[in-house]
């Protein structure tokens, strides 16, 4: 009789561990609590797509903090001058959230990523489009006339990359998309900081996106390699260089961007004929390049 009872009750500790194990929702659910409207959702209801696009006041973070409006996202925009973020929201009011933020002071900026991210309750998708190049000289030979390269593009992209992912993480999934330069595959003679500073954040992306591969961890990491782009004044910027190479124009940049963002690609080339650039710069004899280059108007 003794035996029967231990029988009944071993049996009914197994059926409640089943039942607690099944019960226990996935990670990805458990860490989707913390955004609890999110979970509101009725069945078949569309889920509005959210984004966060940093440095989104000119060029391609503006063009594509539009793109993505017009595609129904909720979008949250960042940048120094909130003033050029007002004309976006004036067209999407309902949809657009602005933040100022100063990527060269990285501390401030992860707490302004932090905040917006909280108060969108959740997102799937963030653009860091930042680059210290036009707050730098980059025809100056005096160390501290490029420091905000350093400052932008190393510390604070940096920052706010590891930040991007380390929400994912605590979401359950989510999508980074940050620039790189096809200039960090050739040491840039117009400024070889540039170039350094490019060459790194593609390296760092490559070890980001590794650890989350190695971790099973369901972020995807999209790093942009964009030509010279021609951001006209329409979309608050000039044509970079005249003389350059392939100039892509800021639509087919956009489009691009918007192709790679929906198809998760681990790399995309802005656009794509700037992939065989980039084969010719790995292989092509220094005296050929710098002969190229030195010409009148010559620019890679």
């Amino acid at each position: 009789m003794i035996l029967y009872y231990l029988l009944i009750l071993a049996l009914c500790f197994i059926k409640a561990l089943d039942g607690q194990i099944h019960n226990t929702p996935p990670k990805a659910l458990q860490a989707q609590s913390l955004f609890p409207l999110r979970s509101l959702i009725l069945p078949g209801q569309a889920i509005q797509k959210k984004a966060i696009i940093i440095g989104a006041s000119s060029g391609m973070g503006n063009a594509l903090a539009k793109h993505l409006l017009a595609e129904g996202y909720l979008v949250g925009i960042t940048a120094r001058r909130t003033d050029r973020l007002e004309t976006v929201k004036q067209t999407y009011p309902a949809n657009t959230l602005i933040r100022y933020m100063d990527v060269a002071k990285p501390e401030e900026a992860v707490t302004v990523l932090n905040q917006l991210v909280a108060d969108m309750q959740g997102i799937d998708l963030c653009v860091i489009a930042s680059s210290g190049y036009y707050d730098q000289e980059p025809a100056a030979r005096s160390w501290d006339f490029n420091q905000p390269l350093l400052a932008v593009d190393v510390l604070g992209v940096s920052a706010l990359v590891r930040t991007a992912i380390n929400i994912f993480e605590s979401q359950g999934s989510g999508h980074l998309v940050c620039f790189s330069s096809v200039d960090g595959y050739h040491g840039l003679a117009a400024c070889p900081l540039y170039s350094a500073v490019k060459m790194f954040l593609s390296r760092f992306l490559d070890g980001e996106r590794n650890r989350c591969i190695q971790l099973n961890l369901p972020i995807t990491i999209t790093e942009l390699i964009p030509g010279w782009v021609n951001a006209n004044p329409e979309h608050g910027g000039d044509n970079p260089a005249p003389g350059a190479y392939w100039v892509e124009s800021l639509d087919d940049a956009t489009e691009t961007i918007y192709k790679a963002i929906t198809e998760k690609a681990p790399k995309a080339y802005v656009t794509a004929r700037q992939e065989k650039l980039v084969d010719l710069l790995k292989t092509i004899p220094n005296d050929l390049y710098n002969a190229l280059c030195a010409r009148p108007g010559g620019a890679f």
